[in-house]
């Protein structure tokens, strides 16, 4: 199959729907529709294929990480791993995702060491506009969500390290601060990514 065949169909009708999970505003049946379109393609797209997606640009890497989430291939989640080790990777929210649907509660120390590395990150370069770009508020919110299902603090080793406190400062200097400030609280995305692990829940027992 070419390239021209290629995106067509396996990239170009999902990307957008599967963004910063767009495709919760739409209906129950559209939902369902695109999971199982999602499931369906994967059949002709082997290991090889889906490694090679997830490391290519951000489209087809987004396409890559929802078929290895949804279809639970448990042995490429180390790829998703070794891309989120990236250090200022950006727009990875369809790994961090899709490292919670594979891993749940034992995605929580890629996700501290995530968050840490593009802190880092963000204090090494000269254009601090790319906090934007660097999905730290996904791996925050996903550690909420963790620390709200299983009663646990993880988050608070975050908000409480000098790197975090530090971040803090950096953010607290930008002049749009005040509109971003609320996407680094746990809450964020909470009921998005519960409404999303519940839908995973539900197709694993039906």
């Amino acid at each position: 199959m070419t390239e021209l065949d290629f995106y067509p169909k396996y990239v170009a009708p999902f990307y957008m729907d599967l963004m910063n999970l767009n495709f919760l505003n739409k209906s129950t049946e559209d939902v369902e529709y695109l999971f199982s379109s999602l499931h369906s393609i994967s059949k002709d797209l082997d290991d090889k294929k889906l490694i090679e997606m997830l490391n290519d640009s951000w489209r087809p890497s987004k396409v890559s990480a929802w078929i290895i989430g949804i279809s639970s291939r448990k042995n490429l989640v180390n790829h998703i791993e070794s891309f989120l080790c990236k250090k200022g990777i950006h727009y990875s929210e369809h790994a961090l995702i899709n490292l919670l649907i594979l891993k749940g509660q034992e995605s929580t120390e890629l996700l501290k060491r995530f968050i840490k590395q593009q802190i880092e990150y963000l204090s090494e370069t000269d254009n601090k506009l790319e906090v934007e770009n660097l999905s730290i508020e996904w791996a925050v919110s996903i550690l909420g969500y963790i620390d709200k299902i299983n009663g646990t603090y993880e988050l608070n080793e975050i908000y409480t390290s000098e790197k975090w406190l530090d971040f803090e400062k950096e953010l607290k200097a930008l002049t749009f601060y005040d509109s971003i400030k609320s996407s680094y609280e746990p809450t964020y995305c909470i009921d998005e990514i519960t409404k999303l692990m519940q839908k995973i829940k539900e197709d694993n027992n039906s």
